[in-house]
């Protein structure tokens, strides 16, 4: 494994644990709105990941795999932050404190598997709507 290879494993998982992080540094200052802005990424992504079948038709397969991709890096990134930002409020708002910090870290945590959970869960429903007739195993 080179540092390439290496590289394409960490930085999707360093992108989600910074967009974590900056969710919960807003929902301390604006919870409903980083709340409302969380469910209409959700839902922009799932605009786009319809709307890419048109795009494919109009403008080819690549600009249409673009628009996919977008679509489900919002859809994957929207719908676990609905729990962070959701959680209560205590830790929310909770600084310099150990305890905190730890607590913190958790619901990174948490929000970092609840991505991964969302893209195997896609990952299930691509193959399966994919595979040919016949051919699961």
């Amino acid at each position: 494994m080179d540092g390439s290879q290496l590289l394409l494993i960490l930085l999707p998982n360093a992108a989600i644990v910074l967009v974590g992080w900056f969710i919960l540094w807003a929902a301390r200052r604006w919870r409903r709105r980083v709340a409302a802005a969380a469910g209409l990424a959700v839902i922009a992504g799932f605009a786009l990941c319809l709307s890419a079948v048109w795009v494919m038709d109009a403008a080819g397969l690549e600009a249409g795999r673009r628009w996919l991709q977008v679509g489900m890096m919002l859809v994957v990134l929207g719908i676990p932050a609905g729990g962070l930002v959701l959680g209560p409020s205590e830790w929310i708002g909770a600084r310099d404190s150990p305890a905190r910090a730890a607590d913190k870290a958790k619901w990174l945590f948490c929000y970092w598997f609840g991505c991964w959970v969302i893209v195997f869960i896609v990952a299930i429903i691509v193959y399966l709507g994919t595979t040919p007739p016949g051919e699961f195993r």
